[in-house]
């Protein structure tokens, strides 16, 4: 058997990395391929019982930081020389820590060492560029195998300075497809009657997401919209200035926040109308979820276009007088009505089981 060691900041379930890499480890061959963790953090909310419960051994560090460097650095070193021999793969998803992870990972031994781009955020500042460019360096000398979500994210954090193989974010389709009775008690749950019209969104609360961008277009939609509700699905370090701004605006009654949920495929079937007017993105996995349920998508045109699953998704510039027009507009017509998604979402290329053999012949070849 083929034990690999994925690092990352967290299994939180509002962690779309965490996500993405349960949505394989729930489908891959665990008699050939089983999976560990290396993590930074162990907040509230994780998928850590889940991965113990498939084999998973799970590792805690210190987050490293500027002023505890040396000591993180210290902490990898020891971990490493304290675990010699029990990996042949790692997989780093944690770019910013490649620096420390990579090095001592190869010092004992670890023959596969694989960095995954999962960001897309190309409009960074010159000191970030100059970062990055060391980065990269030391990248290019310890890694040797490269993977990303996207063409995008590569060209973001590789440079198109490395051979790279596309992993796609896969999601076990069926699993979000459009259910009537799930919609029913999803609403009943979250207090929402038939009449009203369910604006929202799954993601964290950071400013990759324009959360903010989101109460302004409700303010603005409220008064042709009156049964208008905002439902957002996730969590995160801008909570607090999301309901302060929902407070400013006297919009308590129209938001529900939800916080981070497990069952985020059913909660979000409560949604007409899937908003996701990020200010950047690797790929976007939340718009293909909205999208394999059946919801009609407007997402921002930062995110990747290789998430257009089909005809129910678009793309506007971050203008919020644009926004809420469009969404005027198409309540309207009715465009909102949920469909079946399935047969379209099974061909596509983020069906789970067109992908996972893909990443076990990385691993096992």
């Amino acid at each position: 058997m083929v034990r690999v060691l994925h690092v990352l900041s967290t299994l939180n379930i509002g962690s779309g990395i965490a996500n993405f890499v349960m949505n394989y480890y729930k489908k891959i061959d665990r008699e050939k391929i089983q999976f560990d963790f290396l993590l930074f953090s162990e907040p509230e909310n994780t998928y850590t019982n889940d991965v113990q419960k498939l084999g998973a051994r799970v590792y805690y560090i210190p987050k490293p930081s500027l002023k505890n460097m040396f000591k993180y650095k210290q902490s990898i070193d020891d971990f490493f020389a304290s675990h010699k021999g029990e990996w042949e793969v790692i997989h780093l998803h944690e770019v910013l820590v490649q620096s420390v992870v990579l090095p001592a990972a190869k010092r004992i031994g670890i023959e596969k060492r694989f960095v995954h781009a999962h960001g897309g955020n190309i409009r960074i500042s010159a000191i970030k560029r100059v970062r990055n460019f060391f980065l990269e360096f030391n990248m290019l000398k310890n890694a040797n195998r490269f993977v990303a979500c996207s063409d995008h994210a590569a060209k973001a954090e590789f440079g198109g300075k490395v051979k790279y193989e596309v992993i796609n974010n896969a999601i076990d389709i069926e699993r979000y497809i459009f259910s009537p009775i799930q919609v029913e008690q999803i609403k009943k749950e979250l207090g929402i009657n038939g009449e009203q019209f369910i604006v929202g969104t799954v993601g964290r609360m950071s400013i990759q997401k324009n959360p903010i961008f989101m109460v302004e277009i409700m303010k603005k939609i409220i008064n042709r919209i009156p049964n208008a509700l905002f439902l957002y699905i996730g969590d995160g370090e801008m909570r607090e200035d999301i309901v302060r701004e929902i407070n400013n605006s006297g919009l308590n009654s129209k938001f529900i926040l939800l916080g981070n949920r497990k069952d985020c495929n059913v909660a979000m079937q409560a949604i007409d109308c899937f908003v996701f007017p990020s200010i950047f993105e690797g790929l976007g996995i939340a718009a293909i979820e909205a999208e394999a349920s059946g919801i009609y998508v407007l997402a921002s045109d930062r995110v990747p276009k290789i998430t257009k699953v089909c005809n129910r998704i678009e793309y506007l510039p971050l203008e919020e007088d644009l926004w809420a027009s469009r969404i005027i507009e198409l309540q309207k017509l009715g465009t909102f009505k949920k469909v079946n998604a399935l047969e379209y979402m099974k061909e596509s290329i983020y069906s789970i089981s067109q992908n996972i053999k893909r990443l076990e012949e990385l691993y096992l070849n």
